[in-house]
């Protein structure tokens, strides 16, 4: 589908490194290894998905919002989530995209690239008058600008991505035909998670027991960190997985803050699980008494006993 973007004579592009930086280990990445990368960046970066990301030459507090319109592949531009698919199957993970043409499988990834809205006069006028000053005419997408985009689709655990522009262009075809458009180079092994540190997290590692409501199937886990609001774990077996949190179904998480303390057990909602990690949202405390809503002081009580427990072990 190269048809889709209108050509403009651009500057040979390096490959497997960046100008002025170190050799690119991801650019040798096996192909299984990045089809696993593009489905994070599918979940944490879905095409239709609102983002924000701010230029690095700049230290202004407002970020600038914008949409993810689509991915290329290769050389195929993809506006649909329907129009990629990701097989699992036993010999390993294949990846299929519908193009004009009927499916194809890819058995080889070169390159992985976002497509946001190119202008953006009216967003940089949100900016500060310094970091306006330090855009100059380029805008806050000028060519081989590098960008940290922060996806704003969950509040708790989202994510983050380096990219860096390549270049701007005017689509050609497709349902988006006619628009200005930024393309941006994404650096693989970049995709990790957000903290915005509205809460502060305490580093813990707490064994614990996890339950779905609705099942008394035991998964052994380990708490990982804490904050007031929400906490990591991760399953302690390699094979294990973390079973589905349909809409309204919580889970049951039973560990000790502190060994001179009985176990608490609280009643969680999955907010994102990938692999053997997860992160729940504390909704409930189970007393002698019933289930009680999960007040602040609860998850305060909890997180200075954690915090005496580190404090012990240094």
């Amino acid at each position: 589908m190269f048809g889709l973007f209108k050509k403009k004579s651009v500057a040979p592009t390096r490959r497997g490194q960046r100008a002025g930086s170190a050799p690119d280990d991801d650019a040798a990445r096996p192909t299984r290894r990045k089809i696993e990368y593009l489905q994070r960046m599918f979940d944490a970066l879905a095409i239709g998905s609102r983002i924000t990301y701010l230029p690095e030459y700049t230290d202004s507090k407002f970020r600038v919002e914008t949409l993810v319109i689509g991915y290329r592949i290769n050389e195929h531009a993809v506006f649909r989530a329907r129009d990629v698919e990701f097989i699992h199957d036993e010999p390993g993970l294949r990846l299929r995209i519908n193009t004009r043409h009927g499916p194809e499988t890819l058995t080889r990834i070169e390159e992985i690239k976002l497509l946001i809205p190119g202008d953006t006069k009216a967003a940089d006028r949100q900016l500060d008058l310094a970091a306006r000053a330090a855009l100059g005419g380029r805008g806050s997408l000028g060519r081989g600008t590098r960008l940290t985009l922060v996806s704003t689709a969950l509040k708790e655990s989202n994510q983050k991505v380096e990219v860096e522009v390549e270049r701007h262009t005017l689509l050609t075809e497709g349902p988006h035909k006619g628009m200005h458009v930024a393309v941006l180079d994404v650096m693989l092994g970049t995709l990790e998670e957000h903290e915005p540190r509205k809460q502060t997290r305490i580093p813990c590692h707490c064994p614990a027991e996890v339950t779905r409501d609705d099942s008394e199937q035991l998964w052994a886990a380990t708490v990982l960190d804490y904050s007031e609001s929400s906490m990591r774990l991760r399953l302690d077996h390699d094979d294990a997985k973390w079973p589905r949190f349909d809409k309204g179904r919580l889970a049951n998480i039973r560990f000790s803050p502190a060994p001179d303390k009985p176990p608490v057990m609280l009643r969680c909602t999955c907010l994102k699980a990938r692999e053997r990690e997860a992160i729940f949202r504390m909704d409930y405390i189970v007393r002698a008494a019933g289930i009680m809503p999960f007040e602040t002081v609860d998850a305060l009580e909890i997180k200075i006993d954690l915090m005496k427990v580190a404090e012990g072990a240094t």
